[in-house]
């Protein structure tokens, strides 16, 4: 399970890779697979911008959560309308990038910790 400071990918093995928002933010990582050991590495250059930027933006979600359930993606669908609040999708739906390393792309997965927005939630609907 993601926590607020982990972002992850999943290895050839088909093993979650955490990497953590901290190493991110350095000038070089390389991260292990858990499972087989293998090594990835995050140097400077495209690939490690756009990771940091993703970081970036997960950073800044955590930041809002004040605000996150009253904030609304809406969805019309001819005359229908619902409002959906981003607190919701952000704990039922993994925010990802894909980045091309090599050959391969990864998808690097970052989801707010479902627990405490859960509970969040919770409380607001009983003060209705």
């Amino acid at each position: 399970m993601l926590t607020d400071e982990t972002l992850e990918f999943t290895c050839t093995c088909d093993a979650e890779v955490p990497l953590s928002l901290a190493e991110v933010c350095e000038k070089t990582t390389v991260v292990a697979c858990p499972s087989c050991g293998k090594k990835f590495g995050f140097g400077e250059g495209p690939l490690r911008k756009k990771l940091k930027l993703f970081a970036n933006l997960c950073k800044t979600l955590r930041e809002c959560e004040e605000i996150l359930g009253e904030a609304y993606v809406a969805v019309d669908v001819g005359p229908n309308k619902t409002k959906v609040p981003f607190k919701l999708l952000l704990t039922r739906l993994r925010s990802t990038l894909d980045l091309k390393m090599g050959d391969k792309t990864i998808s690097v997965s970052y989801r707010a910790e479902p627990l405490q927005v859960a509970a969040a939630l919770e409380k607001k609907q009983k003060g209705k």
